[in-house]
């Protein structure tokens, strides 16, 4: 930051404190920013109040820009506080490499370049990109016409399924970051993103307030459901940057993302080893069927062993058994040729056990409870 910057510090969109960030006027270099609480007055009406996390941005007054800033450490306000913050991280740019799968890529962008046309910023990719679709609109690309379709241009809040012809990766640099996007979700299901890189766990980035709304989260080929208030089973465990989730829930509500426990880099929810010759493409329609217990009659399943879904006689989903509760994925034909056999609406899957041992159990729904 150059001397003639300012750090401010806010409450949601309220202003609550500045600092002009000449650290030749600070001790040790160190510049402080007086955060100011609600003191019950007008003037001060929406201002801090215990517990509430100051949100930071930043003023480059050479460029005329704001930008968040994402603090090393997230520390709730109080009154007459002294808190020390390591770093404050601001970006002028960030750059994404989205590595992409050959099929279907559940993906969200955190930031985007300025032309965020479809055609602008689908043309690193070209010709291995087949379309893109969101929850209410598509396009795709045709070599003779190119972009078709009603979807022209995309956004930070959205989620995508991004189809592939071959496997390549996303290359784009874009600001600014909003760490704090509120997303504004209608009851049942919704497409969005998450709005920041790194990695959180599901329960402690939804805050408690909607938790219990959120019935169901689902991403590329894996998904959490909640059975109990704040319980969360299935092998979806973190939010991950560039990732697209599916939000079911049973009312209309806002929420942003609580980023307090966010680590840098991303993890990963599960790892699974596949069987060998068990292949299947994913698809951009999906299910999930959530199994509690596996019974056998003359043996017992272990860890390691797999679930197969099929539809028909068409492998459509595989899942590594861990222990209760495990999601099976269950793929759903989406118009393309490699989604052909796959369960339409309304078909009913049925299920496979594959032992270490290469032996196939059929499963019926004695097995698999519902």
């Amino acid at each position: 930051l150059e001397a003639d910057d300012w750090v401010g510090a806010f409450n949601g969109d309220l202003c609550v404190g500045t600092r002009q960030w000449d650290t030749s006027m600070c001790n040790n270099s160190i510049c402080e920013i007086a955060i100011m609480g609600d003191a019950g007055t007008e003037f001060t009406t929406g201002y801090m109040q215990v517990g509430d996390m100051p949100v930071f941005k930043v003023y480059d007054a050479s460029a005329d820009e704001v930008y968040w800033s994402m603090p090393s450490e997230n520390i709730p306000w109080e009154n007459l506080a002294t808190n020390y913050i390591e770093s404050l991280q601001s970006y002028e740019s960030y750059t994404i490499a989205m590595p992409l799968d050959e099929y279907s890529n559940l993906v969200s962008f955190y930031v985007l370049p300025e032309d965020n046309s479809v055609e602008g910023i689908m043309n690193d990719i070209l010709p291995n990109i087949e379309g893109i679709i969101a929850a209410g609109s598509a396009a795709i690309y045709d070599s003779s016409m190119g972009w078709v379709g009603s979807l022209v241009e995309l956004d930070t809040y959205s989620g995508y399924w991004l189809t592939m012809e071959q496997s390549d990766t996303l290359d784009l640099s874009g600001s600014p970051l909003n760490p704090f996007q509120v997303y504004d979700l209608q009851e049942n299901a919704n497409l969005i993103s998450f709005p920041v890189p790194g990695s959180v766990g599901l329960s402690e980035a939804l805050p408690d307030d909607i938790e219990g709304s959120v019935g169901a989260v689902l991403t590329q080929n894996s998904a959490a459901l909640q059975i109990e208030p704040g319980i969360w089973v299935g092998t979806l465990q973190y939010f991950n940057g560039l990732k697209g989730y599916w939000f079911i829930v049973d009312t209309t509500l806002s929420f942003a993302y609580n980023l307090d426990g966010l680590a840098r880099s991303a993890k990963k929810s599960y790892v699974e080893t596949q069987p060998a010759d068990f292949n299947y493409s994913q698809s951009s329609t999906q299910a999930f069927y959530f199994v509690h217990d596996v019974i056998l009659r003359d043996s017992a399943i272990e860890v390691g062993d797999w679930i197969l879904s099929y539809c028909g006689e068409v492998l459509s989903g595989i899942r590594q058994w861990q222990g209760e509760y495990m999601d099976v994925p269950v793929m759903g034909t989406d118009g393309s040729e490699r989604a052909a056999g796959y369960c339409s609406a309304g078909e009913t899957p049925h299920f496979k056990l594959l032992t270490q041992t290469g032996e196939t159990i059929n499963l019926t729904s004695e097995n698999i409870p519902k």
